[in-house]
């Protein structure tokens, strides 16, 4: 089977990251499932995707990134990392967000709350723009950065397929910027 270059870096990113925590596929299966019932046939998933048998859904990729508190993008740059050899200490696990606090409870109620954030890959200007038909997206193009989004805030889109891009020029000004960030849903047509 053909498996496009998103996907390829999705099973090497989950490959990747399931053994650096030394779960089985079945363990990993275990902690994504829904339910009891769904396990089997998650555990078959995973193993037809680290094999490259047949690409991951969208509902499967977040189910299997979710289990490490990660986006489907997330696990996507670490697989592309792995693929382009970069060393074991850049493959991160975990989303990290640095926030300098000056008191222990206001990172108690940070850390508290940090399921109430969603990391969303920001795009330089130029990889995402507007077209005579719609929005054009390089599907093969990998996020330099990440921006972390109040969940409330993307409503019912928070399981969509988001990006985030810095505009470049004034075309869009005064409604917004240049140098601002936009969140897009690549999702809605």
């Amino acid at each position: 089977m053909d498996i496009d270059l998103k996907d390829k870096y999705f099973l090497q990113g989950l490959k990747k990251i399931r053994k650096a925590n030394n779960l089985s596929q079945r363990e990993l299966a275990e902690r994504a499932a829904r339910s009891p019932d769904g396990v089997e046939s998650l555990r078959v998933a995973i193993s037809n995707i680290e094999r490259g048998a047949r690409p991951p859904s969208k509902e499967a990729q977040w189910l299997l990134a979710e289990a490490f508190n990660l986006t489907p993008e997330q696990v996507m740059m670490c697989g592309r990392k792995d693929l382009e050899g970069k060393p074991e200490s850049e493959l991160r696990t975990e989303p990290t967000l640095n926030v300098i606090v000056c008191q222990q409870q206001d990172r108690e109620i940070l850390e508290e709350t940090a399921h109430d954030y969603r990391a969303i890959p920001l795009y330089e200007s130029g990889r995402l723009a507007a077209g005579v038909n719609g929005l054009y997206f390089n599907e093969y193009e990998i996020p330099e950065s990440e921006v972390i989004v109040y969940r409330p805030e993307l409503n019912h889109r928070v399981r969509h397929n988001l990006c985030a891009v810095r505009v470049g020029g004034d075309s869009m000004e005064p409604m917004i910027p240049e140098g601002s960030i936009v969140v897009i849903d690549l999702d809605d047509k």
